[in-house]
């Protein structure tokens, strides 16, 4: 049986990092200009309107004593009980879930009280956060709370036993509304900064970086094939899920909020209805939310399968892609190469020690390869292309990919490895020559790891120079021997060259320097 854990809104103030149960955080609103109110307590702002319900805004730092801060702010909406208590809040970080037994409890010394209720560490970083108590947030003196609108009467609450109640995260994006359990969230990403990598193309919009790890980030409504792929950096939020091998962004356009959901209530979709119904449980109602006003009672989400999301193959690649360099065993391994310790020594008995680089590593026919991460401009999915002329060889055909037609070969088939057929998770490396390009299908991407050695005599080939004449490379020139290290130790692959393989084939009547094979 695994270890229960206790999800948590987490947000900061000023230096201070606390959280709230999600049972007791209702939603997060801006704090716009606050509306003056009759209050005994200098540490109320004043009062947001939250849908016409006025609720009072405190500012923990005036009540702890601790100087005012500036600059744009929202307000997190505690519940307790019946009534409803805004806290400011400078940042709202995510919502986190905390294994029980790395919760610790926090008691007052007799004759005072504290607003703390215990403390855990940040998952990402290992800070402590603060977990406040709202019993004793709404107990202060002199403090106005709001009445919570009721919501459901003693029949909806009997029904509420039997129901299926999860935490549900609310997404916007492309115009659509879609749920999924919160279960499923390692944390959320406001204004996710998404940088190009070679990981770029079509539903992926490149990386963003999750507490120190480039985490590739996918456009959600895309890959769901109901929006065409946006323009990167439009989408204005993401959620992070963990995979078993890594961390993946998903960018949307809005997460509004966080809330109790009866997941029975879901009705089934037509198998027709969508581009990809297996990706959703099925149509949420509003009715169906908890602690949430329903305004339009004919309203629906799409509701995500959490459990499908977490174990589909393309996006499991995905998130292998970013973690054997940012894992902090493999960096200790890197820094150990770096240093010269452990590391195989030449003849004269000096280090080999490599320069220091990310391989991007990948499966030709069971036997594990790589190549400079650098010398690939995209990662796109494969999609079988125009057949070309002679298609005996490795050759596969033209894909068309940003207004380019670009040849595509088999690299399994060039370096005369079993290879398997082409499935609809394979990948196209594609490799910039000049003003040209040509892509190299793989079956099977596998991380990208920290290059920690290789043979001087490797190392010296294979940083050759390619060749401008009009003879094809031999095979040897763009293959080497090199050693990887990751969280799982050290292991020797085939280091491919493929800038120096891509200008081969781009020779005029050049041609693949091996047999022909089917394809990846």
């Amino acid at each position: 049986m695994g270890t229960a854990t206790s999800p948590y809104g987490v947000f900061r103030l000023g230096a201070m990092q606390m959280a709230l149960h999600l049972d007791a955080l209702r939603e997060v609103v801006p704090l716009g200009q606050p509306m003056a109110i009759p209050c005994g307590n200098p540490a109320i702002l004043g009062a947001v309107d939250l849908r016409g319900l006025l609720v009072p805004v405190l500012d923990l730092r005036r009540q702890l004593n601790q100087p005012a801060g500036d600059g744009p702010a929202n307000v997190v909406i505690l519940r307790q009980g019946e009534h409803l208590l805004g806290l400011l809040a400078d940042q709202v970080s995510g919502v986190f879930s905390c294994p029980d037994p790395q919760q610790h409890a926090v008691d007052a010394t007799s004759g005072h009280t504290t607003l703390l209720k215990g403390s855990f560490p940040h998952p990402e970083n290992g800070s402590l956060i603060s977990v406040l108590d709202p019993a004793r947030l709404a107990a202060l003196a002199d403090l106005p709370l709001a009445r919570a609108p009721e919501t459901a009467g003693a029949d909806s609450a009997d029904a509420a036993g039997s129901a299926q109640t999860t935490y549900a995260l609310l997404i916007q994006s492309a115009g659509l509304h879609m749920a999924l359990s919160s279960r499923v969230v390692h944390s959320t990403v406001l204004n996710p900064d998404v940088r190009p990598s070679a990981l770029s193309g079509g539903y992926c919009h490149g990386v963003i970086d999750v507490a120190g790890t480039q985490v590739a980030a996918i456009d959600l409504a895309a890959f769901c094939g109901m929006a065409r792929d946006a323009a990167p950096g439009t989408r204005r939020q993401a959620f992070v899920v963990n995979y078993a091998k890594g961390l993946l962004a998903f960018l949307v356009d809005a997460i509004t909020d966080v809330v109790p959901a009866d997941s029975s209530a879901a009705l089934p979709l037509p198998r027709t209805a969508l581009p990809r119904p297996e990706l959703f449980l099925g149509l949420l109602p509003a009715s169906a939310l908890q602690d949430r006003e329903v305004h339009d009672p004919d309203a629906f989400y799409l509701l995500l399968d959490d459990e499908r999301l977490v174990d589909l193959a393309e996006l499991v690649r995905f998130a292998g892609l970013h973690t054997g360099a940012s894992h902090p065993a493999a960096r200790h391994r890197a820094s150990e190469a770096g240093a010269g310790s452990n590391t195989p020594g030449g003849s004269d008995g000096t280090p080999e020690s490599a320069p220091a680089g990310k391989l991007l590593c990948f499966d030709l026919g069971g036997a594990p390869s790589a190549t400079p991460i650098e010398q690939v401009s995209e990662i796109v999915p494969w999609s079988r292309g125009t057949p070309l002329f002679d298609s005996a060889g490795p050759a596969l055909g033209l894909m068309v990919h940003r207004g380019r037609a670009i040849p595509t070969y088999s690299l399994a088939a060039l370096l005369e490895r079993p290879a398997a057929p082409a499935a609809s998770d394979a990948s196209v490396l594609v490799v910039e020559h000049g003003h040209e390009a040509v892509g190299f299908a793989v079956s099977r991407l596998t991380g990208i790891d920290e290059l920690h050695w290789m043979p001087r005599q490797d190392r010296e080939r294979f940083a050759q120079p390619g060749h401008a004449g009009d003879k094809p490379l031999s095979t040897e020139s763009w293959q080497a021997r090199a050693l990887v290290a990751d969280a799982q130790g050290e292991r020797m692959l085939t280091l491919l060259n493929l800038q120096q393989l891509a200008q081969s084939l781009l020779i005029p009547g050049g041609h693949a320097p091996s047999a022909a094979g089917p394809a990846p």
